[in-house]
């Protein structure tokens, strides 16, 4: 690796962690899609940009998120990237589908407790516009009693959970029901180094202007 490339990735690390500022919250994460029977099941984690036509459009790079089921009995059996409606929002750009080697989750399952992470590999980021909805994630459980949609919704982990935009800076977003913090350092690091993954592949490249 050159000295440039690594001052790059060190700089890179440095500004996303510098960065303590968030978006104003027009972007929701959500739960959807629940589908169950006999003890097993699945949902889609979505993404959505509630703000009104001619409001905020959002251009987001990366997401990680998380799900922690500890205390509900449920178990989650796989966490993928999925192919129906909604799309994926890095729907054969993101780094797992350009790279079939890096999964979207790194868990080993099954497990109480389930993260991953993507970021857009072949542009600089994905416009989320007004009324735009995405999928993150498709998550496969076990339970032994019925889940809600709320129920699940209380298991997505503020402090796991973080959007970052093409200048590596966390965007503020909301669940159903609250309104998210700033996400942790933890988390914003693991982003960072997802992120840099991306770059390291040489494909992230600045937009033009007006797109």
């Amino acid at each position: 690796m050159t000295r440039f490339l690594r001052f790059k990735y060190a700089l890179l690390l440095s500004v996303f962690l510098a960065s303590s500022s968030a978006s104003a919250a027009g972007l929701l994460i959500s739960i959807d899609d629940l589908n169950q029977s006999g003890g097993k099941g699945s949902f889609e984690l979505l993404l959505t940009n509630t703000d009104v036509p001619g409001g905020t459009t959002y251009d987001i790079a990366g997401f990680s998120f998380e799900l922690n089921a500890a205390a509900s009995g449920l178990i989650f059996t796989a966490a993928d990237y999925p192919s129906g409606t909604p799309a994926y929002i890095f729907d054969g750009t993101g780094q797992t589908t350009q790279d079939p080697t890096i999964p979207l989750s790194t868990n080993a399952f099954p497990t109480s407790d389930v993260s991953g992470s993507d970021t857009e590999f072949t542009s600089s980021s994905i416009a989320v516009a007004p009324g735009d909805v995405f999928s993150l994630a498709l998550i496969s459980f076990t339970s032994p009693t019925p889940v809600t949609v709320s129920g699940l919704e209380s298991l997505i982990s503020t402090s796991g959970t973080v959007l970052s935009d093409a200048n590596l800076k966390a965007i503020a977003y909301s669940l159903p029901s609250t309104a998210v913090p700033e996400p942790s350092s933890v988390a914003m690091v693991a982003l960072a180094g997802t992120l840099i993954l991306s770059l390291r592949g040489g494909a992230v490249r600045p937009r033009s202007a007006g797109s």
